[in-house]
Parts: C-alpha cells; sequence; structure tokens
C-alpha cells in the first residue's frame, strides 16, 4: 500500500477480499515477531508533506547479536530499513518502484541520515510481476538472488525484493507466507507454525494476521488442532513429573553428600582417637562407626 487509505475504517471488515485489512495485519504481525528476534519496529512513518507513509521502517535494536542475526531474511536488515508491503491485492504497477524509492530519500533527508549511515529499501510483494521487471530493467537494476523469492540489488542504497508467493515452505518465512492468498498453501503454513511450538507471543501475533486476514482458513486449522488443549495439558503434566523427578535427585544428591561428609568427619575423628590410644570401643561409641570400621583404619 504506497498511499495511505482516505477511510481507515473501510478495511476493518473482511467481509469480502477488497476488504481484508492486509496491511494492517503485516503491521501487526511484522512488528510483533521482529520484536520478538531483537529488532525495533516502527509504523507509518510521515514522510514529507504529501500524505505519503512508509508502511514499516525497521530499525536495529541496541542488541547486535539478537536473533534476527540467524533468521534468514532479516539477518540482511541494515542500521535503518524501509519496508514497503504490498498484498496480493496490491500488486505492483507502473511508478511504484519510483515512489518506493522517494520513500527512502525523503526517510533519508527527513532524518538527517550521513551516507555512511546504513539505510536499506525492502520491497515485499507476493510474486515478482511483469511491471517490477520492466522497471528494474529501465533502471539497469540487475538481481542476485540470496534465495527462492528473495534478492538483492544495489542503487544509491541496498535494495532487497521478497517474493512471498516464491519463499520455501518452511517455519522461518511462515509469517511472509501468511499473506498468500487463501487456500491450501496458507493452511498447512499455519498449521506448521502451530506445531512448531514456537514462543507463546510468537504464536499470538501469528493467530491474530489468521483472523485478520484469513478468518475461514484459521477456524479449520483449529478445528484440526482440536486436540491442542490436551495436548498441551499432556505436555504441562509431564514438565511436572519431570520438575518433581528433578526435584527428588537433586534433594538425594544434597542428602547423600551430607552423608558423605559426615562419614568423612568420623572417620577423621575414629582415626585420630585411634591414634591417640583411645579403646576401639569407646571409639566406636562416640562416632557412630562399626567397630570393624575402626579397626580398618
Amino acid at each position: 500500500m504506497l498511499l495511505s487509505s482516505d477511510n481507515p475504517d473501510a478495511d476493518l471488515e473482511p467481509s469480502s477480499q477488497e476488504k481484508i485489512p492486509w496491511d494492517d495485519a503485516f503491521k501487526q504481525v511484522m512488528q510483533e515477531t521482529l520484536l520478538l528476534l531483537g529488532l525495533t519496529v516502527k509504523a507509518d512513518i510521515k514522510l514529507g508533506k504529501l500524505p505519503l507513509k512508509a508502511d514499516l521502517v525497521i530499525i536495529h535494536s541496541s542488541d547486535l547479536e539478537g536473533e534476527w542475526r540467524q533468521h534468514p531474511l532479516w539477518r540482511y536488515c541494515h542500521t535503518y530499513n524501509l519496508v514497503e508491503f504490498k498484498s496480493v491485492n496490491d500488486p505492483i504497477v507502473f511508478g511504484d518502484l519510483e515512489v518506493w524509492f522517494a520513500y527512502t530519500l525523503l526517510y533519508r533527508k527527513k532524518y538527517k541520515l550521513a551516507y555512511n549511515q546504513g539505510l536499506a529499501a525492502w520491497l515485499i510483494v507476493e510474486r515478482m510481476n511483469k511491471q517490477l521487471r520492466q522497471a528494474l530493467t529501465h533502471y539497469h537494476l540487475a538481481l542476485t538472488e540470496i534465495l527462492p523469492g528473495f534478492w538483492r540489488s544495489e542503487s544509491l542504497f541496498p535494495i532487497y525484493i521478497v517474493a512471498y508467493q516464491d519463499l520455501p515452505f518452511e517455519l522461518p518465512y511462515s509469517v511472509l507466507k501468511l499473506f498468500l492468498k487463501s487456500g491450501k498453501a496458507v493452511q498447512e503454513t499455519f498449521l506448521s507454525v502451530l506445531e512448531s511450538e514456537q514462543r507463546e507471543a510468537w504464536l499470538r501475533s501469528v493467530t491474530t494476521a489468521m483472523h485478520l486476514v484469513h478468518p475461514q482458513d484459521a477456524k479449520e486449522v483449529l478445528d484440526i488442532m482440536s486436540l491442542a488443549a490436551e495436548r498441551k495439558l499432556l505436555k504441562e503434566t509431564a514438565f511436572a513429573i519431570v520438575k518433581e523427578d528433578v526435584e527428588q535427585q537433586v534433594e538425594k544428591s544434597k542428602q547423600e553428600a551430607k552423608l558423605e561428609g559426615k562419614l568423612e568427619g568420623q572417620l577423621e575423628t575414629a582415626q585420630q582417637m585411634k591414634a591417640d590410644g583411645l579403646p576401639v570401643a569407646m571409639i566406636a561409641k562416640y562416632t557412630g562407626l562399626s567397630i570393624q570400621a575402626i579397626e580398618a583404619l
């Protein structure tokens, strides 16, 4: 969505494909999931006097060793990353590439970023269509494929293009895969997310996005996962059993260590008493050791 909507409430009712709040869902799920990876995300950055808003701006957190460093997509983030999202109902058309470039340059100007400060432009689309390929060719922008559905190019700033239709069907890309059209692919992606046992906040944000853009798919997948509650209860019970076993083992080890220390002390005392010439029976009485153990010293 390159231009902000004149009526922000128009997208709230997902009764038809045209009214699905793709952009709102994208911003929400990105803000929550990228935050968990250690990236700070700002949405709807106002650029200039015209009603132009960048859909998303990702800014590195102070944690330069965060989980984002291991992610196949987001590890390519620079210090500042202006992200433009295009839903399946809003494909790239003539002129969009230029507006995307203008966004990035306006962002550099507005926030007075030096040229040595890392600024990259990201375009997230359903697929690489004819209009986008023509625009890239027109500006002599050659693409280098990083992985299927993910390319890099170089202009006044680094450019990254993500086509979520072509990304692999693997867990790291599942958040973006949710923005495909409704159908089996989306259901399988959502199902794999639920079964992955990722952290609770991450699952919650993905589930929220599914309910916003694919409510029927979400319902069907949750029906398939109808035993999730039982599995969760079983998991919690298993953890409780393990916890009890571990605690018992720790206590047993403590007792054994305590007894071992006590025995060592008794043996040392008995050995000293024996060296002093005290009778074995008396040593046994005061140390609690057997006569055989004392005689063996």
